[in-house]
Order: structure tokens, then sequence, then C-alpha cells
């Protein structure tokens, strides 16, 4: 089931330094991932589960991460956002399952200040496509998502679960990843 939790991650959780398990998926959570949220006073560092899936979170994903450094459970899956994956991810060395996946989003806005003759040179940019309608009405829409490559810097051998799908990676499949002996599921799907 779904919650209504709305708003952002309050900061103080961090302050939580006994926490193990933060669970706020399904719900309307917004803004980026607090930095303190993930260092506090002394960070999180009895977190074992951070499962922010299905909420409106957004941004790039937070360098502060390693902090996590007993974290298991790790779900950023369905929220929007961008930017690259830090090799900071492959470095928690207890982290067993890593979501990152459908962040893929096309957000659209109505732009008057285009006109058809200017169109895509002066509102767009490889990451905006412009389009106009029968009243010439010109619609910038911006593609956000996790892109880049995927990193081959795997210091964790220990993931089981590794689901990167619908984002907007590129490159090859790294070799290194023989060295994830333990992962059982692998998702690179619709990149």
């Amino acid at each position: 089931g779904s919650n209504t939790l709305e708003g952002t991650i309050p900061t103080e959780i961090g302050m939580l330094t006994n926490l193990r398990y933060l669970n706020l998926t399904y719900n309307k959570l917004n803004g980026t991932v607090p930095t303190g949220l993930l260092k506090g006073l002394d960070g999180l560092s009895s977190l074992k589960e951070l499962l922010l899936s299905s909420n409106s979170l957004y941004g790039s994903l937070p360098d502060a991460i390693r902090s996590l450094s007993n974290v298991e459970k790790l779900y950023l899956d369905n929220n929007q956002f961008h930017g690259s994956i830090s090799e900071d991810f492959f470095s928690l060395l207890k982290l067993r399952e890593l979501k990152i996946s459908h962040t893929r989003n096309k957000i659209c806005f109505p732009h008057n200040m285009c006109t058809p003759e200017i169109g895509d040179k002066w509102c767009c940019d490889d990451k905006a496509i412009c389009s106009a309608d029968a009243e010439h009405t010109i619609e910038v829409c911006f593609r956000t998502g996790i892109d880049g490559e995927i990193p081959a810097n795997f210091g964790n051998t220990n993931l089981e679960l590794l689901d990167l799908a619908s984002n907007s990676l590129t490159g090859s499949i790294p070799r290194e990843i023989e060295k994830l002996s333990r992962l059982e599921l692998l998702d690179l799907s619709d990149n």
C-alpha cells in the first residue's frame, strides 16, 4: 500500500545514531536526500537498510553515501535522481542489495519565449527535446535520470542484487563485473 507522507526528509533523522532500518518507500516525499541524514553527528553508522524507493526525490546521488559503512540494503529506485553513479556505492563492503533503477523521466513545460523560427537552436540542447503544437506553442522537455558508465571499480564483491534498469547508462558492461561472484540478480535492462 501507499502512504501519503509528504514534504522533505528531515535531516534530524540523521541524529538517530542507533537506527538500523529506515524505510520511507511509497510516499510522496520530495527534495534531495539531505547530507545531514547520511552524516548526522556520527552518521547513521548502525544503519543496515536505507529504503527510499518510490518517492519524488531528486538531485544527484549523494556522495555522503560512503558514510553508511554498515548498510546492507540500499534502495533508491523509482525516484528522479540524475547524474552518474559514484564508485562510492561499490566501496560499501557490507552492501548486498543496490537498487538505483527507474530514474529516467521527462519533465516538460511550455516555453513562451521560443518561436517556431528559433525553436531547437535557441531553446534546446542535447538534454532537451522541443516540439510545437498546431498553435506554435513550444514545449520544452528535459530528460533526467542516472547516466554515464557503470563504474568498473567493484570494491565490494558481496553484492547479491544489482538493479540499474531503466536509466540512461552508456558504454559497455565492465569486465570487472566477474568479481561479483555472489551476484544472483543483475538487471541492466532498458538503458
